[in-house]
């Protein structure tokens, strides 16, 4: 943001940094189907699917600071999956980078780690096999790992000179935190968590409704959830799971737990916006199983996007 102030000052183009973000995301889709061998119309049609058919749609129409984070984390998280796939060695170091930087705009995105760490591992194998064993493997992934773990520790720094704790970042802080019981995270919350994000829109007075805090029906809100489940379920049925698949599903279910614990699953909201967040690591599983989209995929697809405009729509100009 420090160049936008120094030009803008407090008039900074907030808007038009989140919809950039939102574009760039959609290119990253789009680029992630085409490397996994999709077709060019077809990874148009995925790309928009990504952006277009979850909750960032709604997310983008807002400049706020959190929207904002969230579609930075978003877009970085698409990078780090699309750099680590790469053939290119240089765009490796990239990847764990991204992560890193996506870290810092919501934290829960280090869950991913470990599965980059596989895959970097994966990409090095392939060049050298002789790297073999915990130690070499570690040694030859140390100078990837170097400049990700300099963020890190800045972050932490950071924190610790802010906060006098290197985890906290100011959440604790926020009136919502500091007159509850259990604290910001506990799995006291993650019950009524759950109950909240399998609400149905209802209607009231002839109208549809749609809860405006703690979400609602997530698997409606981003129907890439049900895509996704189907995906892997197929694929751990039909076929055993390499390594870093399994990570990466041990990831998204750790992710899922830890957003149960957090008080809040936020407000003013359309959907079930954090959920978001494990949609960039779905959209990279799904998009390198490289399986046929069949009608019931396209017709979720259909539906995800025309219920997130219309949602959009209701939301900002309706409401």
């Amino acid at each position: 943001m420090i160049p936008f102030v120094l030009v803008f000052g407090e008039q900074t183009p907030s808007m038009f940094i989140v919809f950039a973000l939102f574009m760039a995301s959609y290119v990253v889709g789009y680029a992630l189907a085409r490397r996994h061998g999709y077709s060019d119309a077809l990874s148009a049609c995925l790309g928009a699917f990504l952006v277009l058919g979850c909750n960032m749609l709604e997310a983008s129409h807002y400049g706020g600071v959190w929207n904002m984070a969230q579609m930075m984390a978003f877009l970085l998280t698409l990078l780090s999956f699309w750099y680590i796939s790469s053939k290119n060695r240089r765009h490796w170091y990239a990847s764990l980078i991204c992560l890193a930087l996506a870290v810092g705009c919501r934290p829960f995105q280090l869950v991913y780690a470990p599965v980059l760490l596989c895959m970097l591992y994966g990409r090095l194998w392939e060049e050298k096999p002789e790297i073999n064993g915990i130690w070499p493997a570690i040694r030859a992934m140390l100078p990837f790992a170097a400049a990700p773990a300099a963020i890190l520790l800045g972050y932490a720094a950071y924190n610790f000179v802010r906060f006098g704790d290197i985890f906290e970042f100011g959440h604790n802080y926020l009136p919502e935190f500091t007159d509850s019981v259990y604290g910001q995270f506990s799995v006291h919350y993650m019950r009524e968590n759950m109950a909240n994000i399998l609400r149905l829109p209802y209607f009231q007075e002839a109208m549809l409704v749609f809860p405006i805090f703690s979400g609602f029906a997530f698997f409606i809100a981003n129907p890439i959830y049900l895509i996704w489940g189907e995906r892997a379920l197929v694929t751990a049925v039909r076929r055993r799971l390499i390594l870093d698949e399994g990570l990466l599903l041990a990831a998204f279910f750790v992710h899922f737990a830890l957003l149960l614990m957090h008080k809040s699953f936020g407000g003013w909201q359309f959907g079930t916006r954090y959920l978001c967040d494990l949609i960039p690591a779905m959209y990279f599983f799904i998009v390198s199983q490289r399986h046929r989209v069949g009608m019931g995929t396209a017709a979720v697809m259909i539906f995800a996007v025309v219920f997130n405009i219309y949602g959009s729509v209701v939301f900002h100009v309706l409401s």
